[in-house]
Protein backbone atom coordinates (compact mmCIF):
# COMPACT_ATOMS: atom_id res chain seq x y z
CA UNK A 1 0.00 0.00 0.00
CA UNK A 2 2.48 2.39 1.01
CA UNK A 3 4.17 1.46 -2.36
CA UNK A 4 0.96 1.97 -4.53
CA UNK A 5 0.72 5.94 -2.29
CA UNK A 6 4.28 6.67 -3.42
CA UNK A 7 3.91 5.96 -7.19
CA UNK A 8 0.61 7.78 -7.36
CA UNK A 9 2.37 11.02 -5.50
CA UNK A 10 5.37 10.49 -7.89
CA UNK A 11 3.01 10.29 -10.76
CA UNK A 12 0.64 13.10 -9.75
CA UNK A 13 3.70 15.13 -9.14
CA UNK A 14 5.02 14.50 -12.54
CA UNK A 15 1.91 15.40 -14.60
CA UNK A 16 1.58 18.65 -12.85
CA UNK A 17 5.46 19.68 -13.59
CA UNK A 18 4.41 18.78 -17.45
CA UNK A 19 1.27 20.35 -17.84
CA UNK A 20 2.07 23.17 -16.09
CA UNK A 21 2.65 25.49 -18.86
CA UNK A 22 -1.15 24.55 -20.17
CA UNK A 23 -2.39 25.63 -16.75
CA UNK A 24 -0.52 28.98 -17.48
CA UNK A 25 -1.54 29.49 -21.14
CA UNK A 26 -5.08 28.26 -20.03
CA UNK A 27 -5.18 31.14 -17.38
CA UNK A 28 -4.17 33.76 -19.65
CA UNK A 29 -6.64 32.51 -22.79
CA UNK A 30 -9.75 32.80 -20.17
CA UNK A 31 -8.39 35.77 -19.17
CA UNK A 32 -8.02 37.25 -22.31
CA UNK A 33 -11.33 36.11 -23.59
CA UNK A 34 -13.37 37.30 -20.14
CA UNK A 35 -11.78 41.20 -20.95
CA UNK A 36 -12.81 40.65 -25.13
CA UNK A 37 -16.31 39.68 -23.80
CA UNK A 38 -17.06 42.78 -21.60
CA UNK A 39 -15.48 45.41 -24.29
CA UNK A 40 -11.87 45.74 -23.82
CA UNK A 41 -9.38 45.34 -27.15
CA UNK A 42 -5.83 45.20 -26.85
CA UNK A 43 -3.92 47.51 -28.60
CA UNK A 44 -0.04 47.51 -29.61
CA UNK A 45 1.63 50.74 -29.59
CA UNK A 46 4.99 50.87 -31.66
CA UNK A 47 7.93 52.79 -29.67
CA UNK A 48 9.74 55.43 -31.26
CA UNK A 49 12.63 54.38 -29.36
CA UNK A 50 12.19 50.74 -30.62
CA UNK A 51 10.15 48.10 -29.66
CA UNK A 52 6.48 47.92 -28.74
CA UNK A 53 3.93 48.41 -26.18
CA UNK A 54 0.65 46.48 -25.72
CA UNK A 55 -2.11 47.18 -23.55
CA UNK A 56 -5.60 46.38 -22.96
CA UNK A 57 -8.37 49.58 -23.10
CA UNK A 58 -11.68 49.52 -22.32
CA UNK A 59 -14.96 51.38 -20.72
CA UNK A 60 -16.24 55.04 -20.90
CA UNK A 61 -15.79 58.07 -18.93
CA UNK A 62 -12.48 59.35 -17.42
CA UNK A 63 -9.09 57.55 -18.36
CA UNK A 64 -7.64 55.14 -15.34
CA UNK A 65 -4.20 54.04 -15.89
CA UNK A 66 -3.24 50.78 -14.07
CA UNK A 67 0.16 49.76 -13.57
CA UNK A 68 0.81 46.29 -12.56
CA UNK A 69 4.57 44.88 -10.62
CA UNK A 70 7.48 42.92 -11.91
CA UNK A 71 6.24 40.26 -13.77
CA UNK A 72 3.06 39.27 -15.06
CA UNK A 73 0.68 40.93 -17.32
CA UNK A 74 -2.17 43.29 -17.27
CA UNK A 75 -4.63 41.53 -17.70
CA UNK A 76 -3.16 38.55 -14.48
CA UNK A 77 -2.90 41.33 -12.30
CA UNK A 78 -5.99 43.32 -12.92
CA UNK A 79 -8.95 41.17 -14.84
CA UNK A 80 -11.20 41.52 -11.98
CA UNK A 81 -10.21 45.38 -10.96
CA UNK A 82 -10.21 46.17 -15.09
CA UNK A 83 -13.96 45.15 -15.38
CA UNK A 84 -15.28 46.26 -12.54
CA UNK A 85 -13.88 49.86 -12.84
CA UNK A 86 -14.94 50.27 -16.49
CA UNK A 87 -18.23 50.78 -15.67
CA UNK A 88 -17.36 54.01 -14.40
CA UNK A 89 -13.67 54.65 -15.97
CA UNK A 90 -11.42 54.10 -18.84
CA UNK A 91 -9.83 51.85 -17.90
CA UNK A 92 -6.21 51.55 -20.02
CA UNK A 93 -3.26 48.62 -18.34
CA UNK A 94 -0.10 48.29 -20.43
CA UNK A 95 1.92 45.18 -20.68
CA UNK A 96 5.13 46.29 -18.57
CA UNK A 97 7.22 43.15 -20.14
CA UNK A 98 9.86 43.11 -22.57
Amino acid sequence: MKRLLSKALMVCSLFTLLTGCEVVKWKTDHDNTALHEDGFTKHTLALKEGGKLSYWEGGKGEPLLLLHGFGGTAAATWKAEMLELSQDYRVIAPDLYP
